[in-house]
């Protein structure tokens, strides 16, 4: 999209629709963290399962979520500030 501004014409590479399903999959990440635990939680209970190994998937879910986390900040900071390195990498 270009905007003119008196004689200048910059070009507007931030998408709107791509920030709002950046904004909207933070609250999915969320949602689908809470409800592993959740999960874990009650396979712990219920279910025979090895102690070791529900620890480590519940540490798998964490990294996995702090990584969802980092790539929506990244991605947010690249759309708004119209660096596309930022977006691309993540």
């Amino acid at each position: 999209m270009a905007v003119d501004r008196g004689s200048k014409v910059m070009v507007v590479k931030s998408l709107l629709p791509y920030q709002i399903v950046l904004y909207l999959n933070g609250f999915y990440t969320l949602f689908y963290t809470i409800c592993e635990l959740l999960m874990f939680i009650y396979k712990g209970e219920t279910l025979p399962y090895a102690p070791s190994s529900l620890g480590v998937e519940i540490v798998i879910l964490l990294l996995t979520s702090f990584v969802e986390i980092l790539r929506l900040f990244f991605g947010k900071k690249g759309n708004l500030t119209e660096r596309p390195l930022l977006v691309a990498y993540l």
